[in-house]
């Protein structure tokens, strides 16, 4: 758990909003061993269904056409390849999340926040930016031989009042782990690189997907009914931020199941996470 805290420590009263900025390296190595962008870096955040931008998202600096910036209507992402291109972008999400991961490495870098629908948020109501260092050059800005390799993302605070001597805060929670993909979905238990499926295969029924977990704990899959009851449920075993989860498993086909739920079981915990959901196909 992160807290952000700013203090009016004038004689006045300001209007502000606490900005997080966390850079991220986006680094591999050449053939010849020197460091250059890694294009696995991706950073992910769900676009506004009903968004102010046209495209979903704003580019602040660089070129308007940068091939980095995607805005994928199957997943509802606001998507980020990291392609050494200089830009910066806002996105005025609501989803309260934003990921960076590394697919070469599986490193996967979450951080989830409050969003607050009322508020009013800097830079033309966005709550989330994105900017990377790259080729072209944006004012003074030229990065050109300096073999500097990374993106940021940037959590926005919404813009407050703030009395003489008063404080405000920004909390967020950050998560690391392992996912073998860009990060498409995040759940308070962990994240989703590839959806929880299930489709008939030879009288069977057969479930897969792609996940990172936040916790040491226990994965769980359960099939349940059409109103959510459990039918029945398997203990896929001991799950670790420090690998990646794939689940690769067939169950017995029945005319009962309507859906499968993954959870994970936190360990020395009684609580439990569902990190995905898929109906039956």
């Amino acid at each position: 758990q992160i807290v952000l805290t700013f203090t009016n420590v004038t004689a006045a009263p300001v209007r502000w909003g606490i900005w997080d900025v966390v850079q991220l390296q986006a680094e591999t190595r050449s053939a010849h061993g020197a460091p250059t962008h890694d294009p696995t870096c991706f950073v992910t955040t769900p676009l506004n269904p009903k968004s102010r931008f046209s495209t979903g998202f704003n580019v602040m600096f660089g070129s308007p056409d940068n091939p980095q910036w995607q805005a994928d209507p199957k997943t509802g992402l606001f998507i980020a390849q990291y392609l050494w291109e200089i830009g910066k972008v806002g996105i005025d999400s609501t989803a309260g999340w934003v990921a960076f991961s590394q697919g070469s490495t599986q490193h996967a870098f979450v951080q989830r926040f409050d969003v607050d629908l009322k508020a009013e948020y800097p830079d033309d109501g966005v709550t989330v930016e994105c900017w990377t260092v790259g080729a072209g050059q944006v004012g003074n800005l030229d990065f050109t031989g300096s073999n500097i390799n990374h993106m940021e993302t940037e959590v926005l605070g919404p813009l407050q009042t703030i009395q003489p001597g008063a404080s405000i805060s920004l909390p967020m929670t950050w998560e690391l782990c392992r996912c073998d993909g860009p990060i498409i979905a995040v759940q308070p238990g962990g994240c989703t690189a590839r959806s929880l499926t299930a489709t008939v295969v030879d009288g069977s029924i057969h479930v897969t997907g792609g996940f990172g977990v936040f916790d040491t704990g226990e994965m769980v899959l359960r099939a349940l009914s059409a109103q959510g009851e459990t039918l029945w449920q398997h203990e896929l075993g001991p799950v670790d931020p420090l690998t990646a989860v794939t689940v690769d498993h067939f169950v017995p086909l029945s005319s009962a199941s309507h859906s499968f739920e993954l959870v994970v079981r936190p360990a020395g915990s009684d609580d439990e996470f569902q990190l995905a959901s898929t109906g039956q196909s």
